[in-house]
């Protein structure tokens, strides 16, 4: 998967990279503004739920092309390789290669 995902990366050109990085911006900008707009509508009391939090000011453009140069970085992808193949051997109790409800649960328990 690690290595699948860096030749894809590595075979796009510059404007596909740019292209791609767009696209996901603008999703995760419209999630964000989405989510701003049903935050408005919440009464008070609902506002100071902790599921409602969140931070606009995450999703600047700035913020987002930090995140989006993070995401393809080699050291992470290594690192997230790392992990999902320690979470298959250790929390993948039925072997399935993806953690059901309970499994994934019990990570965060």
């Amino acid at each position: 998967l690690e290595s699948a995902r860096v030749i894809e990366l590595e075979t796009m050109t510059p404007d596909e990279l740019a292209e791609r990085a767009k696209a996901r911006y603008a999703k995760i900008r419209s999630e964000a503004m989405a989510f701003q707009n049903k935050f408005e509508a919440l009464s008070a009391e609902e506002r100071t739920d902790p599921k409602h939090e969140g931070d606009l000011t995450m999703y600047t453009e700035e913020a987002l092309k930090q995140r989006e140069a993070l995401r393809d970085h080699p050291d992470v992808l290594h690192l997230l390789f790392k992990w999902w193949n320690s979470a298959k051997t250790y929390m993948d109790k039925d072997k399935s290669l993806s953690l059901d409800k309970d499994e994934y649960a019990a990570f965060y328990a």
